[in-house]
């Protein structure tokens, strides 16, 4: 009998650990080992979501390769400043502007992909047809269902 339960526990145990490591195939994981894979997963899903034919398509690629060209422009910036931070940590002291200055450079940065990623909506949303924009709203809802629960 013991044993019987010490093999339930562990195919429980296992089971819990491939659920959480997104072991549910490719079409199951949230997490992506590369950013080229995610972006890849995600404009696949809007293409076929939103039923999207071939010029839309064609702009959504657009978009998607603009995005994975700044990001890689931004990785040894990200780079620089992970190892400026790991350097302020390490000494005796924190000076705050110093600080201060890689925050805003980071601040920056945020700033200037939300106003591309904002310009490109504003390009992809023009190109849908109403019955597409009715198919995002309703994936949205979906989703703001499904997850703002913890913001009520």
């Amino acid at each position: 009998m013991k044993l019987l339960l010490l093999i339930g526990v562990g195919v429980l145990v296992m089971g819990g650990i491939a659920l959480m490591t997104g072991c549910g195939g490719p079409h199951k994981r949230v997490f992506h080992r590369s950013p080229e894979k995610m972006v890849n997963f995600i404009t696949h899903k809007i293409a076929g979501e939103l039923k999207l034919n071939q010029e839309q398509k064609s702009t959504l690629s657009t978009i998607k390769e603009e995005l994975l060209a700044r990001h890689k422009a931004n990785r040894g910036d990200h780079s620089a400043m992970f190892e400026e931070t790991k350097a302020m940590i390490l000494a005796d002291q924190i000076d705050p502007a110093k600080l201060n200055d890689i925050i805003n450079k980071k601040m920056k940065k945020h700033a200037m992909i939300k106003d591309f990623l904002v310009s490109e909506f504003v390009e992809f949303h023009a190109i849908l047809t109403p019955e597409q924009r009715q198919i995002m709203v309703d994936k949205l809802t979906k989703h703001h269902k499904k997850f703002n629960k913890h913001h009520q």
